[in-house]
């Protein structure tokens, strides 16, 4: 698993090919760090997709698009 630099996985004291400067051991290299960071990232950008289409006045602060019904706000009546 991992990244592969031309068909094979770089040792753990490496580079990791990604570019991000740290050992590959600990970027790409150790699963359960990649999982919680992308975990983290994913949560990060629906907090911040809902922020834009609230700001844009898309949705309501409940997360209910503004052509359906909110029954909090009452929008959509």
């Amino acid at each position: 698993m991992g990244l592969q630099l031309r068909g094979k996985e770089p040792g753990r004291n490496h580079p990791c090919p990604c570019g991000s400067g740290l050992k590959y051991k600990q970027c790409h290299g150790d699963e359960l760090k990649l999982a919680i960071c992308n975990q983290a990232a994913n949560e990060k950008m629906v907090q911040l997709i809902f922020e834009e289409k609230l700001r844009k006045g898309l949705t309501c602060k409940h997360g209910v698009d503004i052509d359906k019904y909110c029954k909090k706000c009452r929008i959509g009546d």
